[in-house]
């Protein structure tokens, strides 16, 4: 059997919120169950102090991506009538 085999790699975060990130899965997941999980809000400070990172911005632009496309599938999946 001849099997060709095109040796490229692909990310665990090809095509998803996560691409591009350097960002620890953890921190995506904490954040992700976080936002979901409770009916309180979650201020992008507290979080990162929970998450125990140092800069305000990159945790403030990762909860932005996540509501985004949480936004985004509440959109298509409106009811009508």
């Amino acid at each position: 059997m001849n099997v060709k085999h095109c040796h490229s790699r692909q990310s665990l975060r090809s095509g998803i919120v996560m691409q591009n990130s350097k960002l620890p899965f953890r921190y995506w997941f904490v954040t992700m169950h976080l936002l979901t999980s409770t009916k309180k809000s979650f201020s992008t400070e507290k979080l990162r102090r929970q998450l125990g990172h140092k800069r305000y911005q990159t945790i403030w632009e990762m909860v932005n991506k996540i509501r985004d496309v949480m936004g985004k599938r509440d959109n298509e999946y409106q009811h009508t009538g």
